[in-house]
Order: C-alpha cells, then structure tokens, then sequence
C-alpha cells in the first residue's frame, strides 16, 4: 500500500519511497507517465506527453508504463473558467479536444491494463470523473490497477 505523506509517496509498511526498492515489494516501478498540458513532470525519471494523442502514440509504441499520472484539462477549452456551469458536470460532448479521462477509458477499453495511478488534475470534478471510472473498471475486473495517490 502507498500513501502521500509530506509531499512524497511512500510505502505505509516500511515507509519507504514508493519509488524505490523496499523489502514490502519486488519491484519498484521502473517506467512512469506524466499526463499533462502544461506542468512538468516531478523529475527526470517520468516520460512527459502533452495530449490524447501522444498518450496513444507512448503507450502503442512503448507499451503500458508501471505508474501512470493523469491530468484531466489537456487543452484550453476543458479549462473550468471556459465552462459555464463549472461547478456540475462536464459535458465532455461539447470538446474538440480529448480529456484524461478519455485516456483512461481509451486505455482500458483497448484492453491495455494499468498498474499503479493517480491523478494529479486541479479540475476536481474532472480528477473525480478519472478517479471513479478506473476505480470502478478495476472493481469490475477489467484491470487490476492501484491508485497511489
């Protein structure tokens, strides 16, 4: 199990870095992700890809990395401030561009499996809606994925 403790993801057993070997796993994740439009990734170790189409284009070419970080708003117009009722729901109908979470269900409806993720968006309502579809595709037994945030 991994948690988020003082900034750093960290193993709750042995308290380790949740990237570094510890004795409570085998392997520590060896090819990370970073989803996002803007915002660089945490350090060197994490592959960056900017929108929808690169994500596909990393994951076909590279195949499923072991921990994935999603970003939800990956061009201007999924910004909340250009959405009229910001506050509800997103009506992901009206986009031109894809979101994050269609990366997600991208990934899983292609039957690619995910291992670790999180999401790191400051959409909330966006960050909820990747966060409950791969939460409720893992409980249905699509992937066996874990959320370390």
């Amino acid at each position: 199990m991994v948690t988020l403790i003082a900034g750093k993801f960290r193993c709750t057993s042995c308290m380790q870095d949740a990237f570094a070997p510890c004795p409570c796993r085998t392997t520590p994740p060896k090819t990370r992700l970073f989803l996002d439009d803007i915002r660089n990734a945490p350090n060197s170790e994490w592959a960056v890809v900017r929108s929808f189409e690169e994500f596909v284009a990393y994951v076909e070419k590279n195949g499923v990395p072991d921990v994935i970080s999603f970003d939800h708003d990956l061009a201007f117009e999924h910004y909340p401030f250009c959405d009229p009722d910001p506050e509800e729901k997103i009506n992901y109908e009206r986009f031109k561009e894809k979101t994050g979470l269609h990366c997600a269900q991208w990934l899983i409806e292609a039957g690619y499996g995910i291992k670790l993720w999180r999401v790191h968006s400051q959409n909330p309502v966006g960050a909820e809606n990747i966060q409950k579809y791969l939460e409720c595709t893992e409980s249905c037994g699509l992937h066996e994925a874990r959320n370390v945030a």
